[in-house]
C-alpha cells in the first residue's frame, strides 16, 4: 500500500468471485455519456461496523444526482441505473481497513459498475466530463480487468487544474482512493491494443459518512436545484 500526505493512497484491492466479476458482461449501457461505449450498474449501501466485521446494505434503489456544481455535463439530471447484482462488502471492508476508517461510524456508499469499451468505431473515453471532483469525503477507484487496451492512466490534478502531481496506471486488483475535496481526478483515455474489442472494469465508490450521505429526498431536491451539499 502508498499512503500520501497530499490525501490518497493506492491500494490492493481482494479479488471478486466468478459470478460478480461475470456480471461486468451484463452491464447496460449507460445513456447518459456520449460515445455508447460505457456500461453501468448503480447501488448505494450502507456499511456499519457490528459483531467484529463490517457489514454492507444495499439501500432501496434512488436515482443517481450530482449538483452542477460538481457536474456540468448531467448534474441536476436524475440519472436511473439497474442495481448492482453482487455485495462489495469484501472488498470495501479491505479498503476501509487499509486506510484506517472509524469502525464507530457508519458510512454510505455510491457504488458504479462500469466498463468503458473501446473498439476501431469507439473511441475509449474514460472520463467524459474531464478533470473534475465529485463532491464526496473519499472516491475510490478499482480495477478489476483490462483486457486487449493501454491507457486509462489515473490522474491527480490540483484543484483548479494543472499539470497532474501523480499518475498511475492501475493494474487488476489494485484501487486508488483520494480525499476528494484536496484535488481533481481524471483518467486517460483507453487505447485498443489488439483484437476486435478491449475493456476496462471498474468501481468507482464514493465514500461518506452516513450523516453526511448523497442519498435520499433532501439531497435530490438539492441536487436538482443545484446547490452545493457540503
Amino acid at each position: 500500500m502508498i499512503r500520501d500526505e497530499r490525501g490518497f493512497w493506492v491500494l490492493d484491492v481482494p479479488e471478486l468471485g466468478d459470478a460478480a466479476l461475470d456480471e461486468f458482461d451484463h452491464l447496460p449501457l449507460d445513456p447518459y455519456t456520449p460515445g455508447k461505449n460505457r456500461r453501468r450498474r448503480y447501488s448505494t449501501f450502507r456499511m456499519r461496523h457490528a459483531d467484529g466485521a463490517w457489514r454492507g446494505e444495499q439501500m432501496p434503489q434512488r436515482p443517481f444526482l450530482q449538483p452542477k456544481t460538481y457536474n456540468e455535463m448531467t448534474g441536476g439530471m436524475p440519472r436511473v441505473f439497474e442495481p448492482v447484482r453482487f455485495d462489495p462488502t469484501p472488498q470495501m471492508a479491505s479498503v476501509f481497513e487499509q486506510v484506517g476508517l472509524s469502525r464507530a461510524r457508519d458510512y454510505a456508499l455510491n457504488l458504479h459498475q462500469i466498463r468503458v469499451e473501446v473498439d476501431s468505431q469507439r473511441p475509449g473515453v474514460v472520463v467524459p466530463e474531464g478533470p473534475h471532483r465529485d463532491g464526496h469525503a473519499l472516491v475510490l477507484t478499482a480495477v478489476f480487468r483490462r483486457r486487449n487496451i493501454d491507457g486509462g492512466r489515473s490522474q491527480l490534478i490540483p484543484l483548479g487544474g494543472g499539470e497532474p502531481f501523480y499518475s498511475i496506471t492501475l493494474l487488476e486488483g489494485q484501487g486508488l482512493l483520494i480525499e476528494d475535496e484536496r484535488m481533481w481526478h481524471h483518467a486517460t483515455d483507453i487505447l485498443l491494443a489488439d483484437g476486435d474489442l478491449g475493456y476496462r472494469d471498474v468501481w468507482i465508490v464514493s465514500i461518506n459518512p452516513w450523516e453526511a450521505r448523497r442519498y435520499g429526498e433532501d439531497f435530490e431536491r438539492r441536487a436538482i436545484s443545484t446547490v452545493e451539499t457540503r
